[in-house]
């Protein structure tokens, strides 16, 4: 009897840690990132999304606000050690501008090499400029765009894991935690 009930534990265990690792449903991945982006970083470099990734998997830290900038900088020194660790992984900051302000562009992307933490950010800055409420709406972001977003995306532009907010330690257990299995089933 105890040996049933050991057996029926470990498969409900390993059930929910399978739940917890696995990659979102067809319906959340579709509705993250329908159309391909051409942008480039703060430091020139073209950027295409998400065929266009250096790597297998990418992170994008999508924010709508200029003051969410703090809780994007908790994030960065946590990633840049993780990508060292894994080299399928990277990441990028995506502050969305709303389309209507392209024609100020030059002005804006000064404004934000000012806000970041060194230059090191300036390739890993993507600023998107697009119509910022259609894509609030992809997100489903059910605050109008007050949080911070991470959505892990693999070169199809599936989103195989998310989260929201700043940096907690977490959060940062559960990407790690994917990146792991990820790297383990490629071997």
């Amino acid at each position: 009897m105890m040996h049933k009930i050991r057996h029926g534990f470990i498969w409900l265990m390993v059930l929910m840690m399978f739940q917890a690792l696995s990659p979102l449903s067809d319906a959340a991945q579709a509705k993250v990132f329908v159309k391909p982006y051409q942008g480039k970083t703060l430091s020139g470099k073209a950027v295409t999304f998400p065929r266009g990734f250096e790597k297998q998997l990418t992170l994008l830290i999508v924010a709508f606000n200029p003051n969410q900038q703090g809780a994007i900088n908790t994030w960065l020194s946590p990633l840049r050690q993780l990508s060292n660790t894994h080299p399928e992984f990277g990441f990028y900051e995506c502050p969305v501008v709303d389309s209507k302000y392209s024609s100020a562009r030059i002005a804006i992307e000064a404004f934000m090499k000012k806000r970041l933490p060194g230059k090191w950010m300036y390739e890993k800055t993507l600023p998107l400029f697009v119509d910022s409420n259609a894509w609030k709406q992809r997100i489903a972001a059910s605050d109008n765009g007050k949080g911070v977003y991470l959505f892990l995306l693999n070169r199809q532009g599936q989103t195989v894991w998310q989260g929201r907010g700043g940096y907690n330690p977490t959060k940062l257990s559960k990407l790690s935690n994917y990146l792991k299995n990820v790297a383990l089933s490629s071997k």
